[in-house]
């Protein structure tokens, strides 16, 4: 289990070892991935593509718009 704007960042969410530790740690491949991409006003300040290198994926299964500034991506 996890949730992050990269795998394995802890830094920005305070909360994130208090609430992992909850579940059962394992560590295997996850059978779902899914990336939130929240898309802002100013491109140029938000480097999507750099992000998205530090994701290792094979593919996009599919994709969700929820309006103009919200995609659902689940990877694999």
């Amino acid at each position: 289990m996890e949730f992050s704007y990269k795998p394995r960042e802890i830094n920005y969410v305070n909360e994130k070892r208090r609430l992992l530790s909850k579940f059962e740690t394992k560590e295997i491949k996850p059978d779902l991935i899914f990336l939130i991409i929240e898309k802002p006003e100013n491109v140029y300040h938000y480097p999507f593509q750099s992000w998205l290198n530090n994701i290792k994926y094979s593919e996009i299964i599919s994709k969700k718009e929820f309006g103009p500034e919200l995609e659902v991506w689940q990877i694999k």
